[in-house]
């Protein structure tokens, strides 16, 4: 695979990346109480900046975090908790206050040093003036001394060739910096030099808000942008473009902008789109003579983009943040009539974004919002509430605009949940033994939002009997089996299709006879795997493990042997056998095969998996790792004649694997591998490995346990899936996780964030999707989905050709390629569909990773970028 950026790329992207990808933050522990909800106790929060990983820092005039004193700045893990390793004191001055952060580009992987700026005088007792650099975990950079005599309110910085930091750009409202006269802006060197050749025209009163780099996506400069509200060489200016190395004017970039309400005529925040364009956002009225009220976009030259239309706003934006799909968030003063307060995401015309932060509702300013990969975003400023929910001072908003919250199950659900899977838009489908779920009645299955769980009162479907196993498919229909004979007054006996509003659909009838549905696995040709107790369907002895096509009509080229005994796992591994576990000790009459068989991909019996001798007791769940591996879970404690009490690793030709070692005091029910190796496994368990552990936990690929994990559920846990955000969903037939009451259905959040990037490199073109994080594991390769329109969900189709990306792991993350990647010409869209879920069939669907805007130029090009870099 050639991963060698063209020229026409820097090679910022690939450092920053691979910084990325190998920096691990510092681990703490689960916690049922999933909403991200920092708590800043005073003050003011004015920036927020994304390391690698998903910590992020936090900027302010705050002195009181959590309870606990923290002088203006704090790291906050991605569960929403601060860490307790990173605790600079920033001090002394008048009203001390970070204004700036910005991490600087490194050689040595996630080492890349954090510049901090505003108004202060002592950075963890030592002087420093409105300036400071520290280390990655929080430590004062003592060899970088730089004394600045006002407020340092922006930065940007470049690299060297060698992938070190470069050359680092001060905006502020600052007239000396190192002793020589620099009037709000300045350039320094990695050293904390002053960057002598650097002489920018005189700029006399007023602030430098905001700069930035003005690069576009074919990798070429276009100069330093200076933004604000000040006088440069006697004329009022807002937004000026200078050399980024000797400082000089352009003369050919000429903007005016004017008016203003909220704050005065001024920009406070820049963005440059991957295409060059500049988004410029503040208080004003009028950009280059044309009506554009706080925000406009403006071409590479500074002319106004007439095809950027925004709405009218009443109040000033104090901060803007650009998605990977080309969409912007704004926030600030401002509101839209009854229907947007303070927070908005705009379309890439100008548009607002109904769908988007209908109900937000900060009760003060936001001053900061930051968009992360992963399509969530975080805003901070000086509310307290939002949305009548309390939050100090900042808040994360889920892909739909909803607030990230905790999913609370308040103790009026009437019996277990045997399945969990999750839809596209984030919602919840949660099937079991209950009829009433929340306080609803609900029968057997349930939809819940995403954000506080609240129960789906438009999804009313209702099961006779038992539900044990749900799966989404690729067209959003539902895909239910159980010990059922009938769905909402349909006759559907054991298997029943459901439409995305919970209707049956009629045409799906897989006519099975008897016994119970307990695992679906669908396979990437659409064709469906399950597995049970059944003995018949439509007529045609298929005794506990079938396969359909996708009508749900029997594939009877699909012939597996009769068996005595439930299938309750089924895992396909990638040269299409399928491997399967349950009660059963003999099939096709005369092959012994105590509780694991593999069958070949036209259903007949292969070679022996696990030995002769196999397992000595019920295998409940199989799952294949990121190497192929087979991790099996149940009620076992031997396997292959050796003691593996109920958990184990077999290698993909079954042998089993002597360097995985683990073992559980009760059942494993459900495993789910991540993409980082390791592997969460739930069950009726309290110990795992002599060590407690409350029917959760968290295994290393070697099967160590880990110590940042523990559900300590007070009862069964028996499904178990992963959002896509890497928050872990339990459910079974507990009453409280971690103390708190959650019945019968939880979710826990963790101390990682996934985050996504799809790239091309290469002089020959290939297109990468790289993928990190608490993420599960997938089971079948990634297809890449294109679309012309970034925001419709159902405009994206599989990309023409190959779809079908191939990759690996790197590191503790995933790479997937996709090489010869030809593009498109023109602006189009990018996404990644995956299928993932839990080791028994029982909870499976499709995931989307956020899509990324592409511009390929004329169909002639060849170099394709998305300008993230």
């Amino acid at each position: 695979m050639n991963t060698k950026r063209s020229s026409r790329k820097s090679a910022r992207g690939r450092l920053a990346w691979l910084a990325w990808l190998l920096w691990c933050p510092l681990l703490a522990a689960q916690s049922v109480d999933d909403g991200f909800a920092p708590e800043i106790d005073n003050g003011l929060v004015r920036v927020l900046h994304e390391q690698g990983n998903g910590l992020l820092l936090v900027g302010g005039n705050f002195t009181s975090a959590e309870g606990a004193t923290h002088n203006r700045l704090v790291r906050v893990l991605p569960d929403g908790t601060l860490d307790s390793g990173f605790a600079p004191d920033i001090s002394s001055g008048t009203v001390p206050t970070i204004w700036a952060l910005h991490q600087q580009p490194s050689t040595v992987p996630g080492q890349g040093k954090v510049l901090i700026g505003g108004q202060f005088q002592q950075v963890n007792g030592q002087p420093r003036s409105n300036l400071a650099r520290l280390n990655v975990n929080g430590t004062l950079d003592t060899a970088f001394n730089v004394s600045v005599d006002g407020q340092v309110r922006s930065f940007d910085s470049t690299m060297s060739p060698d992938g070190s930091a470069g050359i680092i750009y001060l905006g502020g409202l600052f007239s000396n910096v190192g002793g020589i006269p620099r009037p709000r802006l300045a350039a320094i060197q990695a050293n904390g030099n002053v960057l002598t050749t650097f002489n920018p025209p005189l700029i006399s009163g007023g602030l430098v808000s905001a700069i930035r780099l003005h690069r576009d996506q074919t990798g070429a400069t276009h100069g330093l942008l200076v933004a604000g509200a000040y006088n440069m060489d006697g004329e009022v200016a807002r937004l000026r473009r200078v050399h980024q190395g000797t400082g000089a004017l352009d003369t050919g970039f000429n903007v005016t902008v004017s008016g203003g309400t909220t704050f005065g005529n001024i920009i406070n925040a820049l963005a440059v789109q991957p295409d060059g364009k500049i988004l410029i956002a503040g208080d004003f009225d009028v950009v280059n003579g044309q009506t554009r009220t706080m925000i406009a976009r403006l071409n590479v030259d500074g002319s106004l983009d007439d095809s950027f239309v925004p709405p009218t706003l009443d109040g000033g934006i104090m901060g803007v943040s650009l998605q990977p799909d080309g969409r912007m968030l704004i926030a600030g003063d401002f509101t839209l009539g009854a229907v947007r307060s303070r927070i908005a995401r705009l379309n890439e015309d100008g548009s607002l974004d109904a769908t988007y932060a209908a109900q937000i509702d900060p009760d003060q300013p936001v001053g900061a919002v930051l968009a992360h990969t992963d399509g969530t975003a975080t805003f901070a400023g000086g509310f307290t509430i939002v949305s009548g929910l309390p939050r100090a001072r900042v808040a994360r908003l889920n892909t739909s605009g909803t607030i990230d919250q905790s999913l609370i199950t308040p103790g009026s659900t009437n019996g277990g949940v045997m399945a969990i899977a999750v839809q596209d838009d984030g919602k919840i489908l949660a099937g079991g033994v209950f009829t009433e779920f929340n306080g609803h009645e609900r029968h057997r299955i349930v939809r819940l939002h995403p954000g506080n769980g609240a129960v789906d009162s438009g999804f009313t479907p209702g099961f006779g009997i038992s539900v044990y196993a749900i799966a989404v498919m690729p067209d959003r229909r539902i895909l239910v089996g159980g010990a059922f004979n009938s769905v909402s007054g349909v006759t559907r006996r054991r298997l029943a299709m459901l439409h995305p509003d919970g209707s049956v659909d009629v045409s799906f009838n897989a006519q099975i006879a008897d016994g119970n549905v307990v695992a679906i696995v669908p396979q990437k040709d659409g064709r469906i795997l399950i597995g049970g107790d059944f003995t018949e369907i439509a007529g045609v002895i298929r005794q506990s493990v079938a396969r359909l096509h996708p009508d749900g009509s029997l594939d009877t080229s699909f012939l597996p042997p009769t068996s005595n005994g439930m299938v309750r796992a089924i895992a396909v591994q990638a040269d299409g056998r399928v491997v399967i576990g349950g009660d059963f000790t003999t099939m096709g009459g005369g092959w012994t095969r105590n509780h694991l068989a593999r069958l070949k991909a036209n259903g007949n019996m292969d070679s022996v998996i696990a030995g002769t001798a196999g397992a000595n007791g019920a295998v409940r769940a199989i799952a294949q790792d990121r190497d192929g591996n087979l991790i099996i879970g149940g009620a076992f404690t031997q396997v292959d004649g050796s003691t593996r009490n109920r958990i184990a690793a077999l290698d993909a030709d079954g042998e089993l694997l002597a360097t995985f070692s683990s073992g559980a005091n009760n059942t494993v029910w459900s495993i789910v591998p991540r993409i980082d190796g390791s592997v969460y496994v739930a069950g009726a368990f309290t110990s795992i490995g002599g060590t407690a552990r409350g029917r959760v936990a968290r295994l290393s690929s070697t099967g160590a346990l880990m110590p940042d994990f523990d559900g300590n559920a007070d009862n069964l846990v028996r499904a178990m899936t992963v959002q896509p955000d890497g928050k872990v969903l339990i459910g079974g037939t507990f009453e409280t996780v971690d103390g708190q009451s959650r019945d019968y259905l939880a979710r826990l959040a963790v101390p990682q964030a996934v985050r996504h990037e799809l790239r091309i490199v290469g002089t020959v073109p290939v297109l990468q999707w790289l993928w990190q994080g608490p993420a599960a594991e997938i089971l079948h390769p990634p297809q890449l989905q294109v679309s012309i329109d970034c925001c419709d969900h159902d405009s994206f189709i599989p990309f023409p050709g190959t779809s079908e990306m191939s990759g690996g792991a790197l590191g503790n993350q995933r790479v997937y390629s996709l090489a010869d990647f030809t593009g498109l010409s023109g602006v189009y869209y990018l996404r990644t569909a995956t299928v993932t879920g839990d080791a028994r069939g029982a909870g499976t669907h499709v995931q989307y990773s956020p899509a990324w805007r592409f511009d390929g130029g004329p169909a002639s090009d060849i170099i394709f970028a998305n300008g993230f870099d």
